[in-house]
């Protein structure tokens, strides 16, 4: 072994503190990173509402951002490396800690730089040549390992912390963009006339009882059977026992104003109204009403008060059923006007 082969020696130690000095700074980088990494996320899903058809996408956006820790802890560990230039004096103290060598090789580093006499030079080659004894067969690979911080336990509390985030389920809006976006849309194509009704509906929905013992599919049938024109007073009353039926024991007074409504209308006494063929004189068909009994002022409010059922029944089923909410208008308005 000559002083080349020692000078070797002290480059390959200093590269090994220079390794160990990054891969410190490089694992305090990566703890930082992930626990402010995993304070965003769960603040994110916690305070920050998304939309449903979102979530899934935002999910796999987030659990990506795991990378970014790895990148800057790999980052810092190359650029500490490059730029770190530890003297050599240092690996030289290190290295003769770690082999016992009693400082010989930071004195033959000193004295292998100083201008010496001839009687100093000859005590300068003798030190050398014990140091050049001494290093015979040192590894820095050995002598000097890369050992972890005794602080590197706390990176698994870190990772375990980011877990947690990322199992953190986001909030949901209450109503997504597109379901808003597609009532907007079913508002603008309902008709004017079924848009003030249901308005109004809700309305006194919102000031009446909430009691409300049917579905709506149901409601919403009963109307429609209520106002048949063609419905008898037997028709009628059955399907008045069916509607009490379902409302049970509730009383009256608690019940919504729908089927306040609904009862009121199928209760009223039975017209018995029977169609007359009419006369060649004039006014033969107001005779024959008034023999039948019936009053021009008794007949229209019952049909008033069917077409504003019928009309609620559709705005409901518009509102109730968006997919199907044009065939129901067309199919429901065509047998009204036959």
């Amino acid at each position: 072994m000559d002083e080349a082969a020692l000078q070797s020696l002290l480059r390959h130690g200093s590269r090994r503190l220079r390794a160990g000095r990054a891969l410190r700074i490089s694992l305090a980088v990566l703890g930082l990173s992930v626990l402010t990494l995993a304070a965003t996320l769960f603040l994110w899903r916690t305070y920050f509402p998304v939309a449903a058809e979102d979530a899934s996408r935002l999910q796999s956006t987030q659990t990506l951002l795991v990378l970014i820790p790895l990148f800057m802890a790999a980052a810092s560990f190359a650029i500490l490396y490059a730029l770190a230039r530890p003297a050599e004096n240092r690996a030289a103290a290190a290295l003769d800690k770690a082999a016992k060598l009693q400082d010989h090789l930071i004195t033959w580093l000193d004295l292998r730089a100083k201008n010496l006499s001839a009687a100093q030079s000859e005590f300068r080659a003798a030190q050398a040549r014990e140091t050049l004894r001494l290093a015979d067969g040192l590894s820095p690979t050995s002598l000097l390992p890369l050992r972890l911080p005794i602080w590197t336990p706390a990176l698994w509390l870190a990772l375990i912390l980011l877990c947690s985030a990322l199992l953190v389920p986001p909030q949901l809006e209450a109503e997504s963009k597109a379901a808003a976006r597609e009532r907007e849309q079913s508002r603008r194509r309902t008709p004017a006339a079924m848009l003030a009704s249901g308005e109004q509906q809700g309305t006194a929905a919102s000031n009446a009882p909430r009691v409300q013992p049917l579905s709506p599919t149901e409601l919403w049938k009963l109307q429609l059977r209520a106002s048949d024109p063609s419905l008898t007073a037997d028709q009628k009353r059955q399907l008045l026992n069916e509607l009490q039926q379902k409302t049970g024991a509730i009383p009256e007074g608690e019940l919504t104003s729908e089927i306040r409504e609904l009862l009121s209308q199928l209760r009223e006494p039975e017209t018995g109204a029977k169609p007359t063929q009419p006369d060649k004189a004039t006014g033969s068909g107001t005779q024959a009403s008034n023999s039948g009994g019936e009053k021009p002022s008794q007949v229209q409010p019952t049909a008033a008060n069917d077409a504003t059922i019928r009309e609620r029944g559709l705005a409901r089923a518009a509102n109730d059923f968006v997919d199907v909410r044009d065939e129901l208008i067309r199919y429901y308005s065509g047998g009204s006007k036959q």
